[in-house]
């Protein structure tokens, strides 16, 4: 059944996205920063809002992840992948994302969470996976639909790795957030996400690396 229902759900997104691809547009514009000298400019898509087939809507977008777990409300994500330096620990590796500027959808929208995953037991009987840290009542993650705040309000470290000599870090930034009280939502434009680490015993000078894109920025006006 949950085959059928993935297989039908997939099937309207991907009309969808053939009917208006002609009417995307690049929706945020992402400069991820690893250091003053390296700054990434990364362009998104828009988010689109779909009927979800249990009421509701369902926000999307062209090339997005969805890595939000069982409960949350179901958003686009788009990761990226920063290139650190051979040096880089990457236990130390952490991300800040600032000078965040959203533009509001209009209207009162009903987001609905991401459902649950599936298993089965030892008899072919299925099973409903929720998460374990979360208080869940009807497929929703109270924590979250019942605080009146936008949520998520960060970005998310997805992996860490190594490519040759090089250092990497897949992080996931949301491209929306969802207020479940006031039921707003809004759509992402523009951020900076910041890049800190560790080298060689020296933490990244994070007052420097603002001081250095503050003048550059001065610098391009």
């Amino acid at each position: 059944m949950r085959k059928k229902w993935e297989k039908r759900y997939t099937s309207g997104l991907l009309l969808l996205f053939v009917l208006l691809a002609g009417s995307f547009a690049s929706a945020a514009s992402l400069n991820l920063i690893t250091s003053p000298r390296y700054i990434t400019r990364i362009q998104t898509n828009a988010v689109v809002l779909v009927d979800h087939p249990e009421g509701g809507v369902r926000a999307v977008a062209q090339d997005a992840d969805y890595p939000g777990q069982a409960g949350q409300p179901d958003i686009p994500w788009q990761t990226v992948t920063a290139l650190l330096p051979p040096g880089a620990d990457l236990n130390s590796v952490t991300i800040r994302l600032e000078n965040a500027v959203y533009r509001s959808v209009a209207g009162v929208w009903d987001v609905q969470p991401v459902p649950p995953m599936f298993t089965w037991d030892e008899n072919g009987n299925s099973i409903i996976v929720w998460p374990k840290d979360a208080l869940i009542e009807e497929g929703y993650d109270l924590e979250i639909y019942t605080a009146d705040q936008f949520w998520p309000s960060e970005a998310r470290m997805v992996h860490t790795g190594g490519m040759y000599q090089w250092q990497l870090a897949e992080i996931a930034v949301p491209l929306a957030r969802y207020n479940p009280v006031t039921k707003e939502l809004e759509e992402l434009i523009s951020a900076d996400i910041f890049v800190d680490y560790e080298r060689r015993g020296r933490r990244a000078a994070e007052p420097q690396m603002r001081g250095a894109i503050r003048q550059r920025r001065g610098m391009d006006r």
